[in-house]
């Protein structure tokens, strides 16, 4: 053997090593789906080249595509920018300003124990970059992981890179192209970025007909964040959230009158003031502030609803039939039962605020205590143009006392209520003037061809039980299966009442809306929240961005409708129009899992991977011919 001979195997055998490190550790970039999170974690197909990402859309909304970059091992400093996207014919840009690229990562999960295929894996969409490091996936549960997870594949980090435009209201109808630079350490790769936009302009957020409810939380701002409620700081976290509401359209606000509802707050919206005589003042200004700075931001909201009652009050079924309850709600009813609403109480002079215990409305003298609050509410929204928007609430599966619904309607007549249950079962229709109804099982149906956007009353589907880890097309779904099945929209979201309570192992936990035992609704809490925590303030996220796209085809299709049940488009385009829109309800049909059962098509958190697999294989497509028919009718001189 030639005395080298060992040298060179030894030195083949480092370089070799090294080059595999080299080739494992150099990431690798693919087309994302924003409907099929799946393909973030399995999309790196060997013989599926890199294509450009492909946004379609039209004036004036929001539309998003994506890109993962991933690494055998951790990720590090990911960071990505875009520059201008160009026309092909070089007449037109849209300006990098109008590009948001961001980051997503996953945050709630403390495990991969529970995580179906079309689940939000990879949720929150980071602002700032670049991230430091990305953590790969490990197993956690090996029974869980090999019941739902064996497609996973460990020991890999991924980043999902969200491209995400604002087309201007005026932008030129046609082709663009632009490129996202992609850049992981010293390591840079460019992506081609394709953009259609449709010749038809979406109306702004605040006139949509499309009704979305994201009910805004603001003690989980003030928990997370660790600021005192009505702070500046908390007002700025406040407006951080409604100015992402706004982009749904958001169209209702809560303000409880009574600490420790439902709702999650700890104190009431409206402060009490002692009188040297022994009665009360009122002072309003969190109401008004917040009420200035929604309309500011939102547009005058078309509900806003004054809590005035909570089921662990008299007249709640669940304070007498307990025996569904956890142990703490029944503690806790039982110990609460026969007192009246706690409010709280400011002392001007000191700032300072405390609980405090009023009669029940039952009680003539309690019920004295309310009326000239409740007499100053008309003229409080009167005042901002928003009389018809007052409503009172909120009932759920049980009604309030009459004793509350009197003394409302005797200092409000003819006094709105809201109710957010399972339906009207038990003649609850009859009990109260509900003008606002966010349902569970008293829908009139999905898919259907009914219009609900055309129903005189306000119907609204709540997604009971949602969860963060839902999968995407439901979030994305959620508002045309609706609006098409004869309701307005979808209500009773969670805007941003993410677990923000940790348990003993410091993990999150609890959300503000679980925080109070008695005042549990079982599974008709909010379970959801569209918005999570980012280091200064909400972010947005998957779900967030796939819902609001789901929105503004909601917006498109009433357009369509609404062009052909006027009966003036030409025939052929007519005719196209039909079948654009027959073809999408066929989709949809399969897409949503739509069932004869009774059961609401939302409820499963795995839907069967054909229906899923169809919907995101498919859904540009129907949205392109979507936004094309809306082009064709807008060239008509349609409005």
């Amino acid at each position: 053997m030639h005395p080298l001979r060992p040298v060179v195997w030894l030195l083949f055998a480092v370089v070799g090593a090294a080059l595999a490190r080299a080739e494992a550790a150099a990431p690798l970039v693919w087309n994302g789906n924003p409907a099929a999170p799946h393909l973030d974690i399995i999309g790196d197909e060997p013989a599926r080249p890199l294509e450009p990402v492909r946004i379609v859309g039209a004036r004036n909304g929001r539309f998003s595509g994506k890109v993962v970059v991933c690494a055998n091992g951790p990720l590090k400093n990911v960071s990505a920018k875009i520059g201008d996207l160009k026309s092909l014919d070089g007449k037109a840009t849209i300006p990098a300003s109008r590009v948001q690229v961001r980051l997503a990562t996953g945050w709630i999960k403390s495990g991969w124990n529970v995580q179906p295929k079309a689940g939000s894996t990879f949720d929150v969409l980071n602002e700032s970059a670049p991230l430091a490091e990305v953590a790969p996936i490990v197993m956690t549960d090996r029974y869980h992981w090999e019941k739902y997870h064996t497609w996973v594949k460990t020991g890999r980090s991924y980043v999902p890179v969200w491209v995400t435009v604002s087309v201007p209201p005026d932008a030129a109808a046609g082709e663009y192209s632009g490129t996202l630079a992609v850049r992981v350490g010293e390591v840079s790769r460019d992506v081609p970025v394709s953009l259609t936009v449709h010749a038809w302009a979406l109306p702004d957020p605040k006139d949509y007909r499309t009704w979305i409810e994201a009910v805004q939380s603001p003690d989980t701002l003030a928990l997370e964040y660790d600021v005192p409620l009505w702070s500046d700081k908390h007002w700025q976290l406040i407006e951080q959230s409604l100015r992402l509401g706004a982009l749904l359209g958001n169209k209702s606000v809560y303000f409880p009158l009574l600490c420790e509802s439902n709702l999650g707050n700890a104190e009431s919206a409206i402060r009490w003031i002692k009188r040297p005589d022994g009665g009360y003042t009122h002072d309003l200004s969190i109401v008004e502030r917040y009420l200035d700075l929604q309309t500011r931001i939102q547009g005058k909201p078309r509900v806003v609803c004054f809590v005035v009652w909570d089921t662990f009050l008299e007249g709640g079924q669940f304070s007498g039939d307990i025996k569904f309850e956890s142990k703490e709600s029944r503690e806790e009813r039982l110990a609460y039962k026969g007192k009246g609403p706690e409010v709280t109480l400011l002392d001007p002079a000191s700032g300072k605020t405390e609980k405090h215990l009023l009669p029940p409305h039952s009680d003539p003298g309690g019920a004295a205590l309310w009326a000239p609050l409740l007499k100053a509410l008309p003229e409080l929204l009167a005042q901002r143009g928003l009389g018809d928007a007052l409503f009172f609430g909120i009932a759920n599966d049980s009604v309030p006392h009459q004793a509350t619904l009197d003394l409302v309607s005797r200092n409000v007549p003819d006094a709105k209520w809201v109710i957010h249950a399972h339906s009207f079962y038990g003649g609850k229709d009859k009990k109260a003037n509900f003008q606002y109804a966010a349902f569970v099982w008293g829908v009139r149906g999905f898919c259907s061809g009914e219009k609900g956007w055309e129903n005189p009353f306000l119907l609204a589907q709540f997604l009971r039980n949602m969860r963060d880890h839902y999968p995407l097309t439901t979030y994305r779904l959620a508002p045309e299966v609706n609006i098409t099945g004869g309701q307005r929209g979808v209500g009773r979201i969670g805007l941003d009442s993410w677990p923000v309570l940790k348990n003993v192992r410091g993990v999150r936990a609890t959300r503000v809306t679980e925080r109070y035992p008695k005042a549990s609704w079982r599974n008709l809490n909010i379970t959801d929240a569209l918005l999570a925590p980012g280091p200064e303030g909400p972010l947005g996220t998957a779900r967030f961005e796939m819902l609001r796209e789901g929105v503004q085809e909601c917006e498109a299709r009433i357009f369509v409708q609404t062009a052909l049940d006027g009966g003036k488009l030409p025939a052929p385009l007519a005719d196209e129009c039909r079948t654009v829109l027959a073809d999408r309800d066929a989709f949809l049909r399969k897409a949503a899992i739509v069932q004869g059962t009774g059961r609401p098509w939302f409820a499963d958190a795995a839907p069967s991977e054909e229906a899923y697999l169809g919907y995101a294989e498919g859904w540009q497509e129907h949205s392109a011919r979507l936004y094309r028919a809306a082009e064709a009718i807008a060239k008509q001189g349609a409005r």
